[in-house]
């Protein structure tokens, strides 16, 4: 992946590139022809079982004014959500991701949870996180005056320049801090539960990754998160499902050939907004520590 530099502290050196996001509306008969299409032309997500499918769990947040829902339904330009996700209804593998959304491209910046440090997320609180990489960020550095000589800054901010291993490791916790600061400054809580089976195929030119998302589901039971089975409400009329195509410079003409249909349309879809119709945030989830 190309490095993206920019001046956010959180990311001073930011690995996740912006792909391009397709998202399509199909029917489940559609959704039979699209599979038995890519059944012997691509394979299967590594991570995905045999048969390709897997379940997806993602917990979403958002701050007190609704703002990513918001953002989401006008379509607002540079804006992003947070998540937690889990696969096939195991807490074994935890992951914070952060999705950004820039000139109708998409990023993905992402750091693993433990347990403790998801069940304190739930509960609408930030479990301990290590400081930032950028010295300026740190409470030590304004322990003096900000009116003393710009040269001892500079020696103040060097000796609190991080190590190597030490930017490494905060590194890896940057969504962490991020969705941190957001829960303290814009009361981000946990708001809806969205699952679903997903198969997912891969092709390597282009970064090609091709999703077919069924049995779209909600909750508003945030503290059944990690359980192995939760009830869901599900989302879209029966027989509708969501394909998604995501790539990074370029679609190869055989996979969009293959995946014409001549009645499929892009769409403007998001699982997050349409599970927070179906599953209304309980007026208790805004208290302060919940």
């Amino acid at each position: 992946m190309p490095k993206i530099y920019s001046n956010n502290p959180f990311y001073p050196e930011e690995t996740g590139a912006f792909r391009h996001e397709l998202k399509l509306l199909c029917s489940a008969q559609d959704l039979a022809i699209v599979r038995a299409r890519l059944k012997n032309l691509l394979p299967f997500d590594t991570h995905a079982g045999e048969n390709g499918q897997y379940t997806i769990r993602s917990l979403y947040f958002d701050d007190y004014n609704d703002s990513c829902l918001r953002e989401n339904e006008a379509g607002v330009d540079n804006r992003r959500k947070y998540r937690i996700r889990l696969y096939n209804g195991s807490p074994d593998r935890l992951q914070l991701e952060i999705k950004r959304k820039r000139h109708g491209m998409t990023q993905k910046l992402s750091c693993r949870l433990t347990r403790e440090q998801c069940e304190t997320l739930m509960r609408g609180r930030c479990p301990p996180y290590l400081p930032p990489l950028d010295p300026r960020l740190r409470e030590e550095y304004w322990g003096v005056s900000d009116a003393r000589p710009r040269a001892e800054r500079r020696e103040a901010e060097a000796a609190l320049a991080p190590t190597e291993e030490e930017r490494e490791a905060a590194r890896k916790q940057a969504p962490l801090r991020e969705l941190c600061l957001a829960m303290k400054t814009r009361l981000m809580r946990p708001v809806v539960i969205v699952e679903y089976q997903r198969t997912a195929y891969t092709y390597a030119p282009g970064n090609v990754r091709i999703t077919l998302d069924e049995n779209i589901g909600a909750s508003a039971r945030i503290d059944r998160f990690l359980d192995p089975e939760i009830s869901l409400r599900p989302i879209l009329p029966a027989g509708q499902h969501v394909l998604e195509v995501k790539y990074d410079e370029f679609l190869p003409d055989a996979l969009a050939r293959t995946l014409q249909l001549g009645r499929l349309r892009i769409a403007t879809f998001s699982k997050y907004a349409l599970c927070r119709q179906q599953a209304p945030i309980p007026l208790t989830q805004w208290k302060a520590g919940n």
